[in-house]
């Protein structure tokens, strides 16, 4: 469950981060001002958030899809005093 939702934190900030490193490749040189100077504030934060909650949504559906379906989880047990992890039968 934690790797989950690790992978589902990045996969939402992705689209944030992709922008913020294009947005620090296009700086100019000190030379030429052509580009004002990255501010966060100037982040298109609607359209970021939304595509990181549509990709975090596809995420969701693609694990949902691909696990496996014949899959009938067992819970963690103590079995002869030692602990078996969860596992699928």
């Amino acid at each position: 469950m934690g790797r989950l939702i690790l992978i589902l934190l990045v996969v939402f900030a992705a689209p944030a981060l992709a922008w913020f490193a294009w947005r620090w490749l296009q700086r100019p040189n000190k030379e030429s001002q052509a580009l004002p100077p990255l501010r966060w504030q100037e982040a298109p934060w609607m359209w970021l958030i939304l595509i990181g909650l549509v990709l975090s949504v596809a995420t969701v559906l693609g694990f949902g899809i691909w696990e496996q379906r014949d899959c009938h989880p067992v819970p963690t047990q103590v079995i002869d005093g030692e602990l078996v992890p969860a596992h699928c039968d």
